[in-house]
């Protein structure tokens, strides 16, 4: 109402001036008569004129009845207004929404983009991811199946290595020991030759004789470290070694050797 008062207060201070201008006008000349003052002569009086109250009262009752029609237009253009306000404000708020709804929706559909970009770059990571671990195991596989043949070739390697070493070591020593049994047998003869055989030796009579030699054969020692059977018998095997000095030369230089233990036993 104060809004309405507001908007129209000029027309309704207008009509309130309006009307009371006329009651007064028709006030004034109820009942009265109107002196008119003429300076040409002495004053005449004038008859007033008798207004009729019921005209009055029609013309008061018709000019409040055009107020109240002008106001109550004047109010219904308010409520018209008012109504197109609302309807407007109802429309914008009914936008609003709208766009609040629309604005909502672009969110979410942006936010279900983000979320699906996110879950396919995370796929894209987990398969990439997968791809390497998938690659390190298989070069990982690879290494170790090379790393297993390599092992197997160097044990391979080894094993012909520790066999070829064992065979040559096995030759070098059955070729040894056949040195051996001729540098033996060769002082045997030595020593043999070299005995004077005593008339008491008795038949298979044998003993074990340590000499002691240097370098080219040259006797320095000679024990008898199980006896022949007798110290003269002893003696005669002792004096052979020392008669046969120097020694043979070993058929090989490896086999020297300063001390050699051989058993004498002279055939029959």
């Amino acid at each position: 109402m104060g809004a309405f008062i507001r908007q129209f207060w000029p027309y309704l201070l207008g009509a309130a001036i309006l009307h009371g201008a006329l009651v007064v006008f028709l006030v004034i000349n109820l009942d009265r008569g109107v002196l008119v003052i003429d300076d040409g002569g002495p004053p005449e009086a004038i008859e007033a004129t008798v207004v009729d109250e019921q005209l009055v009262e029609q013309e008061l009752q018709r000019i409040q009845d055009a107020e109240a029609r002008r106001l109550q237009e004047i109010e219904e253009g308010r409520r018209a207004a008012e109504q197109a306000a609302a309807q407007r404000a109802e429309e914008e708020q009914r936008l609003q929404a709208l766009q609040r709804q629309r604005a909502q929706e672009t969110q979410q559909a942006a936010e279900r983009q983000r979320v699906e970009q996110q879950r396919i770059e995370r796929l894209a990571r987990e398969r990439e991811a997968a791809e390497q671990a998938a690659a390190e195991a298989q070069r990982r596989r690879e290494a170790e199946a090379a790393r297993q043949r390599e092992e197997e070739a160097a044990r391979r390697r080894a094993e012909a290595e520790r066999q070829a070493r064992e065979e040559r070591e096995r030759r070098e020593l059955a070729q040894r020991q056949v040195w051996l049994n001729e540098y033996a047998g060769a002082i045997r003869a030595s020593v043999e030759r070299s005995w004077i055989r005593p008339d008491n030796w008795p038949a298979g009579a044998e003993c074990t004789v340590r000499v002691s030699q240097i370098p080219g054969g040259e006797v320095v020692e000679v024990r008898i470290t199980r006896s022949c059977g007798s110290p003269t018998l002893d003696r005669s095997v002792e004096d052979a070694v020392l008669r046969a000095s120097p020694l043979p030369r070993p058929p090989d230089p490896s086999v020297f050797s300063r001390e050699i233990e051989f058993t004498f036993r002279p055939g029959n």
